[in-house]
């Protein structure tokens, strides 16, 4: 019966705490560096692989979203559109050159990182035959969504990414457009 019996802890009755003499200081010691070793052993690499493909995510999205303001403006213009500029202006490749020049490890882990690669040199060309005026901006246009499109209907471009990048470039025209009809209106 434990019900009006306490227990007591062996070490309450004691006047002081024995000391740990199995075991030497310098043993203890050796086994503590040695965990710490073997653990540091571990989760280096581990830290390395999350950060570098934390990063290749990041990379993906920032240049699919530079992917996705040239595709906006190529589909919003289309190979029609009269102004013999208009792509320069929207053809951009600043975050995909700084991840190729700087980070190409990081790069390498995007899947299709090849795709992107020859993407980007197509669109570096044809942009400088559009500022040579080589090739008629029409050809550049159609020439371009041709592209964009083989490689998202072979899944070598992430086709919901770049939608989704689209669709936030479209959502973003669409509310500078509304707050620059609420501050004419106010004016007026």
């Amino acid at each position: 019966m434990l019900g009006n019996r306490k227990l007591q802890n062996p070490i309450d009755s004691l006047d002081s705490i024995p000391e740990n003499r199995e075991m030497a200081e310098w043993l203890k010691i050796l086994i503590s560096a040695l965990a710490g070793m073997a653990t540091g052993l571990v989760m280096e690499p581990l830290k390395h692989w999350i950060s570098d493909y934390i990063a290749a995510h990041q990379a993906k999205r920032t240049i699919y979203a530079e992917l996705a303001r040239t595709y906006y403006a190529f589909k919003k213009w289309g190979p029609n559109d009269s102004h013999p500029n208009w792509p320069l202006g929207h053809i951009e490749s600043q975050v995909f050159d700084y991840y190729y020049s700087s980070k190409r490890e990081v790069l390498y882990l995007i899947p299709h990182y090849g795709t992107l690669i020859s993407l980007n040199k197509t669109i570096t060309r044809l942009k400088g035959l559009c500022e040579t005026r080589e090739k008629e901006i029409g050809e550049i246009v159609d020439t371009m969504l041709h592209l964009f499109q083989a490689n998202i209907d072979q899944g070598l471009l992430d086709g919901n990414e770049l939608a989704k990048q689209y669709q936030a470039r479209e959502n973003q025209m669409l509310e500078s457009l509304r707050h620059a009809r609420v501050w004419i209106s106010k004016k007026e």
